[in-house]
């Protein structure tokens, strides 16, 4: 099957039709122990989400309003005229530790680590694999000198590292670790930690806080719409 796309001022073009891939459907996710729920899984309940798709395994929060009460437009506009928080524990960590973790960083991304990501810095990187396609394109922070965080996009990222190294060439751990973040998205330079703490950190940091008795990486990347912050929990049960 096929269909015609039509847009004003290109070619028209014929297009096949992945009857699996388009359209809504009636099904209902079972919710199972085969994913995962992350840390805040009934925080999201509680708010609202009655709409989930999955992401590395996890369960992933996607909508809050119901349609009847605006739905995703009146998300939109909490999100470009307040402030956005959502659970994206599903933006799991992978982490590389050892001698030769700064050298085997550097073979897996697309930047040169030596000379851009500094300790206690965070950088938006690329990894591609030996045709060139990107396999994942995470935030990477360095929160040692022999310790990186890939924060990871929706791939299996961890088992790819861990082949690159299976003939054992570089002296490094690769695991994925219990971290797990929380973005928030919003005008102002400084994000809650805490009920009553405000913290800030520098776009291209990563710093650790001790928030009401937990541990919390914080770490801010740049965006050409503004910023996303990145606190991480560090071991959530």
């Amino acid at each position: 099957m096929a269909q015609t796309l039509v847009i004003d001022g290109l070619k028209r073009r014929t297009l096949p039709i992945n009857l699996r891939q388009s359209g809504n459907s009636d099904a209902q996710m079972l919710i199972s122990a085969r994913i995962r729920k992350s840390p805040w899984w009934h925080l999201s309940k509680a708010a609202g989400c009655w709409t989930y798709t999955t992401y590395n395994y996890m369960y992933h929060p996607r909508a809050y309003i119901k349609p009847e009460d605006g739905g995703l437009f009146a998300e939109y506009k909490y999100l470009t005229e307040h402030v956005s928080i959502w659970d994206v524990a599903v933006e799991r960590q992978i982490q590389i530790k050892g001698p030769d973790a700064a050298d085997f960083v550097n073979m897996l991304i697309t930047r040169d680590v030596h000379t851009v990501v500094p300790t206690m810095q965070a950088r938006y990187v690329i990894l591609c694999n030996q045709y060139g396609g990107i396999i994942n394109d995470p935030v990477l922070l360095r929160v040692a000198d022999d310790e990186f965080w890939f924060s990871i996009s929706d791939s299996d990222l961890l088992l790819w590292a861990q082949g690159v190294n299976s003939s054992g060439k570089f002296d490094v751990d690769i695991h994925e670790i219990d971290v797990s973040p929380v973005p928030q998205t919003a005008d102002s330079e400084s994000y809650p930690c805490g009920f009553n703490t405000t913290y800030r950190v520098r776009v291209g940091t990563c710093e650790e806080v001790d928030c009401s008795g937990n541990i919390l990486w914080a770490g801010e990347r740049s965006v050409s719409a503004g910023s996303n912050r990145y606190p991480h929990l560090d071991d959530c049960q």
